[in-house]
């Protein structure tokens, strides 16, 4: 690969934690991996930010989009 496995999963760990950092800023309530895996223990697909209410974006033209979680894949295809 182009990078090494611990470089890659490193950059990915800071990158989900700025994604963090800019949903706190930006008041928007969310539920990380570590807080998902408390709440159900058994579920083993848990997406980086789970939203606590549905959030709405707002396009041009009346449109829009409604989100309910994030997944963060800074270096997919990377290694």
């Amino acid at each position: 690969g182009l990078l090494s496995e611990n470089i890659v999963e490193e950059a990915a760990t800071i990158f989900e934690e700025c994604v963090g950092v800019f949903l706190d800023e930006h008041q928007i309530p969310y539920m990380d991996e570590t807080e998902q895996k408390r709440i159900q223990p058994h579920n083993s697909s848990t997406p980086d930010c789970l939203f606590r209410e549905t959030v709405v974006l707002h396009w041009k033209n009346n449109v829009q989009c409604e989100i309910n979680w994030v997944e963060c894949k800074m270096f997919y295809g990377a290694s």
